[in-house]
């Protein structure tokens, strides 16, 4: 038996049919995942075996790439949650939203700074983690439906959502399907998460590209409100050679699927 080192420095037994059922799901075929579970059988770390397949995927198959390393990019795009905020409103404009961000709006007992505002109907709160295992809980489901409560008493809405990069706990399932608060996170609803959404539109985050932009440079594409592939091809964003031509090759994909 092999084990293999975690980040938190706990060790677990390497599981390969878990490696390549990832690969597969990514969009890889059978037999090129083996090529690549092979290729680094003797890695001793989780993070070093993912660096390594990416590397690969990167080379190879960059629309790959980015479907393998799409939940760890997310993650990257902080380490506060504005740029999440940014990511997550422009992915609702690109299907078919009028989304507005960092909006006060007065409720009847006080004034809440709401994260979207969609449709200039529903209202939006985006919990972002950049830490893998943390889950989006019961309070955070409970103060974002209380907002709209207070707000819903002098504004007419037809609704809320609570928007996350990671999975919900059981509570939060709970409570919204009983309030009709309406949830967004990984793999959640099923068949219809975040993750679903960003592939459906090619929205990747312009952090699938790390390690082809330095991540000093990648922080100022996203101050700068640079926060998908998509947006540097559009804005004409001048990056490496490398980093251009795979965010060609996935915004291409785009709109050949849409031609």
């Amino acid at each position: 038996m092999r084990y293999l080192q975690k980040a938190s420095g706990k060790e677990e037994l390497y599981n390969r049919e878990k490696l390549l059922r990832s690969l597969v799901l990514s969009g890889l075929d059978e037999r090129s995942a083996a090529d690549i579970a092979e290729e680094v059988e003797k890695i001793r770390t989780t993070r070093e075996i993912y660096e390594a397949v990416r590397q690969i995927l990167l080379r190879k198959n960059p629309e790959v790439a980015a479907r393998y390393s799409l939940k760890d990019a997310i993650m990257r795009l902080g380490p506060t949650g504005f740029p999440f905020e940014e990511y997550m409103a422009e992915l609702l404009r690109r299907n078919g939203h009028d989304v507005l961000t960092h909006q006060f709006i007065r409720g009847r007992c006080t004034t809440h700074e709401i994260d979207l505002l969609i449709d200039n109907e529903i209202i939006g709160e985006c919990k972002y983690h950049n830490e893998r295992g943390i889950y989006t809980g019961l309070k955070e489901a409970m103060y974002t439906y209380m907002r709209f409560i207070d707000i819903r008493q002098v504004r007419e809405l037809k609704g809320v959502i609570l928007v996350t990069n990671t999975k919900f706990s059981d509570q939060a399932i709970e409570f919204s399907g009983c309030y009709g608060l309406n949830l967004l996170g990984w793999k959640y609803p099923p068949g219809e998460g975040l993750e679903v959404k960003i592939e459906r539109s090619r929205m990747y985050p312009i952090t699938v590209l790390s390690g082809l932009i330095p991540e000093d440079e990648i922080a100022e594409l996203v101050k700068f409100g640079v926060v998908s592939t998509r947006d540097l091809i559009e804005k004409e964003v001048k990056v490496g050679d490398k980093a251009l031509e795979v965010a060609k090759v996935l915004y291409e994909t785009e709109l050949n699927e849409h031609s």
